[in-house]
């Protein structure tokens, strides 16, 4: 009778541990794979050629933010270098978009951002450009002039945009020369938001949809569960929109990924990797969601 037990148990502790193991192999088979980037060097207008110091330190800036996004699988920098420079050494490609383009390419990249700053300046604040291309077809498909004004407002009213008299805010006869490595600084943080806000347009977050859980009168999908990549994917509230991808081929042969809204929903709990998510608009049905790999969310 025991030997019966013990057996019936380690069939009931068998079933268990396939019933966990598929559902693990599930998850991961249905995780989203991010496209994979690195940053390039960024260039500054010759006209900065006096502030290299400053271009330099905003350029570093900005670009360890960009290799610090989650949006996309940010590959090693030092590989990116050796590349380059194993590049310049056999006399290849010279011009800045073939350039950056082969060094993607050679180290497995998809995307490879990068950008040219403006301006550091009281007058102007900080203007630079981002751009991200694709490696597989060389073409520039996301690009975006950030401004941050954050200087005007450094000391309160009292800040004088330019010298000489009557060229104050405040109607003031003195200049104050703020320096430009105060105004990288001071900047900073609302400079890597629009960097966010950048990242976010135009490679958004992508969770995939592990599985529905409740159902309306009408058995549409009322909650479901998405894949987050780590406990601060997410946070409760957060808004997710449904979407379904296809791609298209076009009539000179390329292939364009076109995206759909299927719906909304908002976060209502974090459950470890899972996170659970209440929908609020559109009638999506199970069949949409389950094993469909076109179909997955991103952050609103």
């Amino acid at each position: 009778m025991q030997s019966k037990l013990c057996l019936k148990f380690l069939f009931f502790l068998l079933c268990m541990f396939i019933t966990v193991w598929n559902g693990f192999a599930f998850c991961q088979g249905r995780a989203l794979q991010k496209k994979t980037a690195t940053v390039a060097d960024f260039t500054y207008d010759a006209q900065n050629a006096g502030k290299a110091k400053e271009m330099s330190l905003l350029a570093g800036k900005i670009m360890n933010h960009l290799n610090g996004t989650k949006n996309l699988k940010m590959l090693e920098r030092k590989d990116f270098k050796t590349i380059k420079m194993e590049l310049e050494r056999q006399k290849g490609e010279d011009h800045l978009n073939g350039l950056i383009v082969k060094q993607g390419r050679a180290i497995g990249a998809q995307i490879i951002l990068s950008g040219q700053i403006h301006s550091i300046s009281e007058k102007e604040g900080i203007v630079f450009t981002l751009k991200a291309y694709d490696v597989e077809t060389t073409e520039i498909i996301a690009t975006e002039t950030i401004r941050d004004l954050t200087v005007l407002f450094l000391n309160g009213p009292q800040i004088i945009v330019g010298e000489g008299s009557g060229n104050s805010r405040t109607g003031g006869s003195s200049a104050v020369i703020i320096d430009p490595i105060d105004i990288i600084l001071k900047s900073i943080n609302n400079v890597n938001k629009k960097i966010d806000d950048f990242l976010n347009k135009n490679f958004p977050l992508e969770f995939a949809i592990y599985e529905a859980t409740d159902f309306d009168k009408k058995n549409f999908v009322k909650e479901m569960l998405i894949l987050g990549e780590d406990k601060n994917s997410l946070s409760k509230s957060d808004r997710v929109q449904i979407v379904e991808s296809r791609s298209i081929k076009g009539d000179d042969g390329r292939t364009i990924r076109h995206t759909q809204r299927l719906g909304t929903a908002r976060v209502i709990s974090i459950e470890g990797d899972l996170i659970r998510c209440r929908i609020n608009s559109g009638n999506i049905e199970e069949s949409q969601i389950k094993g469909n790999k076109s179909v997955y969310c991103t952050k609103l």
